[in-house]
C-alpha cells in the first residue's frame, strides 16, 4: 500500500498491490474520501522487469506521456509529447527499488509496477 498524493491534486491518492501483480488506484476527492477509479482500459508491457540499465513500454493504444514515480508518489522522470505505442526509457539514473510507470494515453491511463536493480 501507498498514499500520497499521486496527482498533485491536494487530497492523498491509494495505490495497492493485488495478487495478479497489478495495482488499484483509488484517489481522493474534495471531502477526504477514497474512491475507485474504473478498470484500466488500455494494457502495457514493461520488459525487462527487474530492469538494470532501460526499459521497453508497449501499450495497446499510444502513450503520449510517461511518468516513473516512486513509492511516495515524487515523480523522478517524466517524458512528455511521445505519441507512439512502443517506447525505450534509461533507467541509469535511477537507484535500485520499486517504481510506479504511469503511461497517460490519449482516453485513459495506465500504471504498472518496475523494479529497478543496479
Amino acid at each position: 500500500i501507498a498514499i500520497s498524493d499521486i496527482n498533485n491534486d491536494g487530497q492523498k491518492d491509494m495505490l495497492i498491490g493485488n495478487i495478479s501483480g497489478g495495482l488499484n488506484y483509488y484517489s481522493g476527492d474534495i471531502t477526504g474520501s477514497i474512491q475507485q477509479h474504473d478498470e484500466q482500459k488500455f494494457s502495457i508491457q514493461i520488459f525487462p522487469n527487474p530492469a538494470s540499465n532501460n526499459i521497453n513500454i508497449i501499450s495497446d493504444a499510444e502513450i503520449i506521456k510517461i511518468e516513473i514515480s516512486n513509492i511516495n508518489g515524487a515523480v523522478l522522470l517524466q517524458q512528455s509529447s511521445i505519441h507512439s505505442k512502443k517506447i525505450s526509457i534509461s533507467t541509469e539514473q535511477i537507484t535500485q527499488g520499486m517504481y510506479i510507470v504511469k503511461c497517460l494515453h490519449a482516453a485513459g491511463i495506465s500504471y504498472s509496477k518496475i523494479m529497478i536493480k543496479n
